[in-house]
């Protein structure tokens, strides 16, 4: 996957984005932007854990979707 220069990223369309620790924020948002990371009802929730089905979909997405 070839990561797109982002100077800052735009994480505003979710309620939690404070959350995200800065060093992360580059990251989650072009994961955002990729479409891999999605969020749920409004939120990304970054200090929860994931569950194995939730890292599944997240590899899965990675390595078959665009």
């Amino acid at each position: 996957m070839k990561a797109p220069s982002v100077e800052n990223g735009d994480l505003t369309r979710f309620e939690d984005a404070d959350a995200v620790a800065g060093y992360a924020k580059i990251s989650i948002s072009l994961l955002v932007d990729a479409g891999v990371v999605q969020g749920d009802n409004g939120e990304i929730h970054p200090k929860d854990s994931l569950s194995r089905a939730e890292a599944a979909v997240l590899i899965y997405r990675l390595l078959f979707e665009k």
